[in-house]
């Protein structure tokens, strides 16, 4: 693929999450917060599996946009559920084993990643399709169903939130958001400098 179809490819990844992760919350209050984690994490896990036959550029298009509008689900709908099962100081620290448990994963999975793309790339795809339906399976054996406390007809009422400094750090976020995602084509940049894998077997070389 050239790379504007790769940057196209990761602009409806961007375009899946921006509709799925206002969505997610809306079906996190009418399913659960458990249904829908699982209804993201086996989707996504589908998606993957048809990403890995994917032969042509629209294929890739099309279910690279469907895996994130699937996967983006999840996020909301974990953090609900972290507010669901805990309170006070012990929310606290779920919130932060949360984050640690994510951020430990990315650190790890890059690196892995790259040396089984060595291997077989659609490796990648079956084994990232295999956790999350594995993840899915132990949500819907153990995730512990909470009451959800009534609402008023006024707060049903309300679509979008009022506070003005919710909207001044949601405006912040979105302009981090836009710098900060465009790390992902960095390796395009390596790529165009001539590098090649290291899993490949073949030396690196650039012409920077």
């Amino acid at each position: 693929m050239s790379t504007v179809q790769v940057s196209l490819v990761l602009g409806v990844l961007g375009v899946g999450r921006f509709v799925a992760e206002g969505l997610g919350g809306t079906l996190s209050d009418r399913l659960g917060t458990g249904a829908t984690m699982i209804l993201a994490l086996s989707g996504g896990a589908v998606m993957l599996l048809g990403l890995s036959t994917a032969t042509s550029f629209p294929g890739v298009l099309l279910g690279t946009l469907l895996f994130s509008l699937f996967t983006a689900l999840y996020k909301p709908a974990a953090s609900s559920a972290v507010a669901e099962l805990t309170s006070g100081a012990q929310r606290t620290r779920a919130y932060n084993l949360l984050y640690w448990a994510i951020n430990v994963g990315a650190s790890v999975a890059p690196a892995l990643g790259g040396w089984l793309s060595g291997i077989s790339f659609r490796l990648l795809f079956y084994l990232d399709a295999a956790t999350m339906a594995v993840y899915a399976l132990l949500l819907g054996l153990a995730h512990r169903k909470t009451r959800r406390p009534a609402r008023s007809r006024e707060h049903k009422a309300t679509l979008l939130p009022r506070d003005p400094l919710l909207w001044s750090f949601c405006l912040a976020s979105l302009l981090f958001g836009m710098t900060y995602q465009s790390y992902k084509l960095l390796a395009l940049v390596f790529a165009q400098q001539g590098s090649v894998p290291f899993s490949t077997g073949r030396p690196c070389r650039s012409t920077a």
